[in-house]
C-alpha cells in the first residue's frame, strides 16, 4: 500500500490523516510522523502498516487517559479501570472482541503516569480524605472507600491518622 496524501488535521492540528491509496487510513501526531519518517509516496507493508496504526491507537489512548487525569486526582486502580473502559468500548465499536496491543499499551501508560507523579494513590487519598471531611464521614466509611479505589492498607492509614476527627 502506498501513501498518497498527508493532512494536518482541522480539529486537531497536532495529528496528521494518513491516506492510503487515496482513501483515509489512520492519523498519527507530528511526532510520530516525524520519528516514523512517514512521507507522500511510501510504500507500506502489512506489518509497518499494522504497526503504525497501534501507535495511532496508543497515543489516542494514552491522550483521553491524560485528560481523564487532568480533572481531578486518581488512584492507580481507577486509572487501571477507566483504560478497560475506554479499550472495551473501542473494541465494541470496531466491531473486534478486543483491539490488538492494547493491554501492552494500557500497562505502559499506568508505568509512565505513576512515575511522571500525575497518578499517585497518597496524593488521592490525601485528596479523597480532604474532600470527605466536608461531608463529615467517619474513618471507617472513608476507610471502606480508599479501599474500594485500590489504595493499598498502609497508605490508608497513614491517611486517615492525620485526621483528628473520628
Amino acid at each position: 500500500m502506498k501513501i498518497t496524501a498527508l493532512k494536518q488535521q482541522i480539529k486537531n492540528p497536532d495529528r496528521v490523516s494518513i491516506y492510503l491509496d487515496g482513501k483515509y487510513s489512520f492519523s498519527l501526531t507530528l511526532n510520530q510522523v516525524v520519528a516514523e519518517k512517514i512521507k507522500s509516496g511510501l510504500e507500506l507493508d502489512d506489518d509497518r502498516l499494522g504497526l503504525l496504526k497501534q501507535k495511532s491507537t496508543d497515543e489516542k489512548l494514552r491522550l483521553k487517559a491524560m485528560n481523564w487525569t487532568l480533572q481531578r486526582p486518581h488512584s492507580v486502580r481507577e486509572l487501571r479501570d477507566y483504560l478497560k473502559r475506554v479499550v472495551y468500548s473501542q473494541s465494541r465499536k470496531s466491531q473486534s472482541r478486543r483491539v490488538e496491543g492494547t493491554d501492552n499499551a494500557s500497562i505502559e501508560i499506568v508505568e509512565e503516569f505513576v512515575k511522571r507523579g500525575w497518578v499517585d494513590d497518597e496524593v488521592f487519598a490525601k485528596w479523597w480524605v480532604e474532600r470527605s471531611s466536608r461531608a463529615s464521614r467517619s474513618k471507617s466509611h472513608l476507610r471502606s472507600e480508599l479501599m474500594q479505589k485500590g489504595v493499598d492498607r498502609e497508605i490508608i492509614g497513614e491517611v486517615l491518622s492525620e485526621r483528628e476527627d473520628d
